[in-house]
Parts: C-alpha cells; sequence; structure tokens
C-alpha cells in the first residue's frame, strides 16, 4: 500500500465552503483514529448554514494539523514528517484536491491501525 495516495482529479469551480466541509469531515476521521486508539479528540461541528470568513478554512486545517501533529509525536516507530513547503498561489480547486489526498491518507491510516491501540507510546 502507498504512503501517499495518487492525488484526486482537480474539480475546477470549488469555493471555501466545499475546501470547509471537506475539512470537518476529514476531521470527523481523525477523531475516529483518536478514538479506536483509546483517546479522546475534540469534536467539532459546524452549522449547516455557517457564515464562512477567509480565515475559517485555515483555522480548521490548522486544528486537524495540530492534532495529527500530536498522533505523530505520540506514534511508536513513526518516520520524521517530510518538511513542508510552500506550494505557490493556490485556489479553492487546489485546495479541495488536497483535502482528497488527505481523506486518502487518513483512510490508509485507519486501516493500519485498526485494533492496535499500542501504535500509540501513550
Amino acid at each position: 500500500t502507498p504512503r501517499i495516495p495518487k492525488a484526486p482529479a482537480l474539480i475546477r469551480g470549488k469555493m471555501p465552503g466545499d475546501v470547509f466541509k471537506s475539512l470537518i469531515s476529514a476531521h470527523k476521521k481523525v477523531a475516529a483514529i483518536a478514538r479506536s486508539s483509546g483517546l479522546s479528540m475534540l469534536s467539532l461541528e459546524a452549522p449547516p448554514n455557517i457564515n464562512l470568513r477567509p480565515g475559517d478554512v485555515y483555522d480548521v486545517a490548522t486544528l486537524i494539523v495540530a492534532e495529527l501533529s500530536w498522533l505523530h509525536a505520540n506514534a511508536k516507530r513513526a518516520a520524521a514528517p517530510v518538511p513542508a513547503f510552500h506550494p505557490g498561489r493556490r485556489f479553492p480547486s487546489h485546495c479541495f484536491q488536497r483535502a482528497g489526498l488527505l481523506h486518502a491518507q487518513l483512510s490508509l491510516l485507519q486501516t493500519h491501525v485498526e485494533g492496535q491501540r499500542e501504535w500509540l507510546s501513550k
């Protein structure tokens, strides 16, 4: 199984709200991974008619990165994270595509840790 799956197709015309919804769904996957590992994490719900502000997508993404960083820091035998880089100017469709890749990676992680509470060094 590849560590980094192939990115989903780019779908043009996506808006920040689409990215926000995708990231909220990704956060639920992170929380499910934590729960299956005997941990609890912040529960995040967004009202259906939320009035999004420019920083809201960034805030949810930051929360996901923080929680994944915490899981990684507590994982046994975890390889060093790949350094981040600035990808240049991106539009909501690009961010939506990357969120799709995050979903695929979280699904791989969920499969990997199912029934293995000991994968974390709590």
